[in-house]
């Protein structure tokens, strides 16, 4: 699980949304809710723009402990674990 499985799920689905939802739901554990989905597609279309320094938002009630409702975007894609989906994000439209 993991890497590999993200990567291979990658050949299989097209849509970013499908993706997001396989990802979130089974490459976690416990799963991440998908509450969470918009934030990670928000983190990923700012490091595809080169913007990995600016702030997403938190779906509503969720607050992180360190940064409260607005995240860093690299915070988001190393917990949620995301930068497979920007490493080769040209393939998938965000």
């Amino acid at each position: 699980m993991g890497k590999r499985q993200a990567e291979e799920m990658r050949s299989l689905l097209s849509d970013m949304d499908d993706l997001l939802t396989w990802h979130l739901r089974h490459n976690h554990y416990p799963p991440i809710p998908l509450e969470m989905k918009e934030t990670a597609l928000a983190a990923i279309e700012c490091c595809l723009r080169g913007e990995y320094d600016d702030e997403v938002d938190l779906p509503d009630g969720v607050e992180s402990r360190t940064h409260g409702k607005l995240v860093p975007v690299r915070v988001v894609m190393d917990e949620l674990h995301l930068w497979e989906f920007v490493e080769r994000g040209d393939d998938v439209e965000p």
